[in-house]
């Protein structure tokens, strides 16, 4: 799993470069996607739809106010 975790993020730091993501910006992204990836509980990231994806961030964002970070996606 070490290289293809190593290689996960190497692969998603070049995707948020090619955005002009800053490294602070990087390092927060980073944090969100480790959230997703541990409220998933067991998924695959490639098993998510848009729609998911999308619950998620909404969810984030109306919860924001109360400074709750961590969102089941169901």
């Amino acid at each position: 799993m070490g290289a293809v975790y190593s290689r996960f993020w190497s692969d998603y730091r070049l995707k948020t470069i090619s955005y002009s993501v800053s490294d602070t910006g990087h390092v927060h992204y980073m944090a969100v996607v480790k959230t997703l990836v541990n409220v998933c509980s067991g998924r695959k990231l490639v098993s998510l739809s848009a729609g998911d994806v999308y619950k998620y961030i909404a969810d984030i964002a109306g919860k924001v106010r109360s400074h709750i970070f961590i969102l089941p996606l169901s």
